[in-house]
This record gives C-alpha cells, sequence and structure tokens, in this order.
C-alpha cells in the first residue's frame, strides 16, 4: 500500500509536496455510511484531490506516473541519453534545480521508503530503506544508498542487508539508469518486490505506447474469472448488458498504416541491422499488432420480448465505454492488492462513482486493501448524499491551490481547516473556505454585454 509520496520540482509543483494515506487518529473513527470493517486499517484505501482547472491536480498523479515509468524503464535507456525531466519554468532556478521524490509504501507486511533524484536526466542521488517492525519500537536501516561523485560517476553502496550478488549490477549501472531498475532487469531476487510495487495498474487514458491492448480487453483475455466478474458488474450497473464478449475487427487495417508501423517496429527492435521494412514477415507482424491492438469489446443489450442484442462498440454510450476502460484497472487493483491512480471518474452516473467507492472503502469487497487515488470536480463526493451517507472520511480529501502570482502547486489536506465530522464540506468548499476553487469573476459574452462592439 501507498503510505506516503512527495515530490519536488516537477511541472506546476516547485517545492516539496507530500500527499499522506495514514489515516487520521489511526482510522480509530469515520463518518463513512459502510457496513463492516474498512479497508486499509491505518492506512487509507482512497484519496481524491479536489482543485480548480489547472491548479495542478492531475499534476500530483501525473508526477506518480512519471517516477514510476523512471523506475520501470531507467534500465532500457540507450547509453548517453539523459533521462526526461519536466521541472517548474515558471522562474530560472527552478530550471537547473533537481528533481526530487520519495515514496513510502508496504508490501505485504514490510514497509519501503524509497527516493531518488536527477540533475540534467542524469541519477544524483538513489536510496532505498526498510523500516523493521519490533515488539517496542520501529528500527529503519538502509538497503542500499547512491550518490554522484563531481566527475559525473556513480557510487553505490549496497549494506549488508542487501544480500546476493550485487558487484556485476552495479557495475552495469549507467548514470541515466536506476539501480532498482537494472536490478530487475537483472533479475536480482532481494529487489524483485519492491521493482514489482511500481508496476501498478493503468487505466486506458494512461497508455503509454502505440498498441498497446485496452486494459479491460486484456483483463477479460488473460484471467477466466474477469469476464464473470464485469458481468456482474455490468448487470448490476443497470445497463441493460447481459454479457460480455471481445472480438478482432472485422476489416483490416489501411495498408498505409501498416507500411508506417513496419517501419518503426524494424527501427526499434533491430537499430543496428539493415533491414527491409517492406518484408512479407514484417508486414505480417505489423498487421498483426495493429490488428491485437484494436480488439473491442461487443455488449449484448436486452431487447424486446426477452430479446438480446449485440451492439458495435462505436455505437455504445460515452459513459459505458468510459466505464469499460476502468473496469479492468479496477478489478486488477482489486485483486492484487494494488494502487490505481485515475484522472476523474468521467462519464459515470454518480451512484455508479458511489458504488465504485463503496468496493475500495470496504474489507469485505477490497480484502486485499488496493488503493484509488483520483482526482474530481464533483463536489457531491464531500457531502452527505442527502441524508444517504459519507462516501469519503475527512482524510481522504486534498486540494490543490495554485498561487497567483508564481504559478506555484500547493496539496493542502482538508484536516489542515480540522473539520467537524458533521460540518457541511460540499458547502464549506463552493464558497471557497477550503480553497481549492476558481476565482471566478462576471463572465460576458464576447460579442454584446458588457464591453461589447
Amino acid at each position: 500500500m501507498l503510505i506516503s509520496f512527495s515530490v519536488e520540482n516537477f511541472r506546476s509543483i516547485r517545492d516539496r509536496q507530500t500527499l499522506s494515506m495514514v489515516r487520521a487518529s489511526n482510522g480509530a473513527t469515520s463518518r463513512l455510511a459502510i457496513d463492516g470493517p474498512l479497508a486499509g486499517g491505518t492506512i487509507s484505501p482512497i484519496s481524491v484531490i479536489f482543485g480548480a482547472n489547472a491548479s495542478g491536480k492531475s499534476t500530483v498523479r501525473e508526477a506518480l506516473n512519471y517516477v514510476q515509468w523512471i523506475v520501470r524503464t531507467s534500465a532500457r535507456r540507450e547509453a548517453g541519453r539523459p533521462l526526461p525531466m519536466d521541472p517548474f519554468l515558471l522562474d530560472n532556478a527552478s530550471r537547473a534545480r533537481p528533481f526530487f521524490t520519495e515514496v513510502q509504501f508496504t508490501v505485504a507486511d514490510v514497509e519501503y521508503c524509497y527516493s531518488f533524484s536527477l540533475v540534467e536526466g542524469l541519477v544524483a542521488s538513489e536510496d532505498l530503506k526498510q523500516v523493521v517492525i519490533g515488539p517496542l519500537k520501529h528500527a529503519t536501516r538502509t538497503l542500499f544508498s547512491r550518490t554522484m561523485r563531481e566527475d559525473g560517476t556513480t557510487d553505490i553502496v549496497p549494506s549488508r542487508w542487501l544480500t546476493g550478488s550485487k558487484k556485476a549490477i552495479i557495475d552495469a549501472t549507467r548514470s541515466n539508469s536506476l539501480f532498482l531498475s537494472k536490478a530487475a532487469q537483472e533479475n536480482y531476487e532481494p529487489l524483485r518486490e519492491v521493482y514489482e510495487w511500481f508496476v501498478q495498474p493503468k487505466a486506458s487514458s494512461d497508455s503509454e505506447a502505440f498498441g498497446e491492448t485496452d486494459a479491460s480487453v486484456a483483463q477479460f483475455e488473460s484471467d477466466p474469472e474477469f469476464p464473470s466478474w464485469v458481468v456482474r458488474f455490468l448487470k448490476q450497473a443497470d445497463l441493460g448488458i447481459t454479457d460480455v464478449t471481445v472480438k478482432m475487427p472485422t476489416s483490416k487495417p489501411p495498408a498505409e498504416l501498416v507500411a508506417f508501423l513496419a517501419k518503426t517496429i524494424t527501427e526499434a527492435d533491430n537499430p543496428s541491422v539493415v533491414a527491409d521494412p517492406n518484408a512479407p514477415i514484417i508486414l505480417a507482424d505489423a498487421e498483426a499488432r495493429i490488428m491485437k491492438s484494436n480488439r473491442r469489446p461487443v455488449l449484448t443489450h436486452r431487447a424486446g420480448s426477452g430479446n438480446s442484442s449485440e451492439l458495435p462498440w462505436s455505437l455504445e454510450s460515452q459513459g459505458t465505454q468510459n466505464l469499460w476502460e476502468l473496469l479492468g484497472p479496477i478489478y486488477h487493483a482489486l485483486k492484487c492488492g494494488r494502487l490505481l491512480s485515475i484522472d476523474e471518474l468521467k462519464g459515470l452516473h454518480p451512484l455508479l462513482v458511489r458504488a465504485v467507492l463503496e468496493i475500495f472503502q470496504s474489507a469485505e469487497t477490497n480484502p486485499n486493501n488496493a488503493q484509488l487515488l483520483f482526482t474530481s470536480h464533483d463536489i457531491s463526493l464531500l457531502g452527505s448524499w442527502g441524508g444517504l451517507g459519507y462516501m469519503l472520511d475527512r482524510d481522504q480529501v486534498w486540494f490543490t491551490e495554485k498561487d497567483y502570482y508564481s504559478g506555484v502547486t500547493e496539496l493542502v489536506p482538508l484536516t489542515n481547516f480540522r473539520p467537524r465530522k458533521d460540518e457541511d464540506i460540499e458547502r464549506a468548499y463552493i464558497q471557497g473556505r477550503l480553497g481549492g476553487v476558481p476565482s471566478v469573476g462576471r463572465l460576458i459574452q464576447v460579442h454584446g454585454g458588457e464591453g461589447g462592439t
């Protein structure tokens, strides 16, 4: 489980900001309308970030995605090619400052703290600590630490707690690669579970490469339990859907697209080999990849007189398509006890949003302590739904505020405002008493009205 995430010098985040999932009062009190025990214990299964447009709320989760991407891919980076950085650009000093992150998380019953910093696309520091929980107190031990020397070379120092052969991995770790990433590439077992924590499920909107299969389609085909789960969910959502299958496209892709991908495959897979992108085997591979990446679900809908009918994916409503894209990642997170980060639960009816939150909040439906982090503009999530019960606890709500003069994003927990348990937080937020709302003046028409011609 994610305990906390800190980031510094990333896009609109200039100064260090920390998102903490630790429950207030260790989770001893709650206002949630959930029958039975809550998931997560002393660590929250949900955090929601509210804020005005362009205030940086999406930047927080994008920073976490960026960190996960660096961990997963830096070992494959070409020698001499710096890692990409996206610093705060609105003052000259920050452009040259390091990027820094620190992530605290648990794997099973073991707690870790992992951090690294980047300077000009090179790894300036990297540390991994493990928290040992004893009968009387917690002790922290360093598994490895890393610093950059003045000449730009790397000094990686493992501790005696990190067992097994490491010298070859250390020697092979380049300045543009994390040691953790290189260790995973070399199948170094003592760091495997730490690395795998960063391989989290993604919603389709977070896909990173052309041809990446729809996450729910991939889940449908790889997990025999997912099809029945998703059908039950869709039936309970009262969408009129009775069954789901996944089918290949009925027509082949355009020849121009196949040729373009064939050339891309040739250059990416064989950078030092002169290969003919028009070779039949390469064209066939490109066509197969395009066909595979364009598999789509086919939903069976109730029709009149007890009949049913399939609809093409293109004719499904946007809300149904949005829900489908989320179901695979939600299922994977719940099954494996992972963190799912989403940029808004878009296009879903509020009752469906409530159902998703209840799944994560309840220990009965979330026994593996999966977590959900998402951004939102839906202020109804802050209220009690007209007396139906709260969906969020006060320690699960965060706000982003961007400074008017500097453009700097600040991440603020609702608990900083010390709201009463029964306080109408929805009303307080919309009145601007909690921050995180746009300062909207009187909007006038371009033609006519005040200032019109």
